[in-house]
């Protein structure tokens, strides 16, 4: 994917909450449908060790990835020794709305945070040379 630094940068987020169970579990699903100028995997999971009889890893949504988290975590799955990557999507069960409307409103800011970031890395920044010989 070819990132343009010179067009404003912009992420749209879908959600989709369903309650569960009737005990009062509720579910939140939230996806990137549109990126411009940004990759749209910006959710970090971290692939955990197997457990005895389970067949495939799992795979555990950590956070809303930052600016340095874009470049060092790859997308789609881990590679070499680290258990990070990061995708585009993250499905998460909460015990009550409260818990729900915490984690989704903190999601939200964490992603205005990422894409404010990524904007501040445009400006223009100090400038140095440094001269040998």
């Amino acid at each position: 994917m070819s990132l343009s630094f010179d067009e404003p940068r912009k992420i749209t987020l879908r959600s989709r909450i369903n309650e569960v169970t009737p005990e009062g579990t509720h579910r939140l699903r939230v996806w990137v449908s549109e990126a411009e100028g940004m990759e749209a995997a910006i959710f970090v999971y971290q692939r955990m060790p197997q457990w005895p009889g389970e067949t495939e890893p799992r795979d555990v949504f950590v956070a809303v990835a930052s600016v340095a988290d874009l470049s060092e975590f790859p997308a789609t799955e881990p590679e070499g020794s680290s258990p990070f990557f990061r995708l585009s999507s993250f499905d998460v069960v909460f015990r009550s709305v409260y818990d729900l409307t915490n984690s989704w409103d903190l999601v939200k800011q964490d992603v205005t945070d990422l894409v404010d970031n990524l904007n501040k890395l445009d400006e223009e920044g100090v400038e140095d040379e440094f001269v040998v010989g």
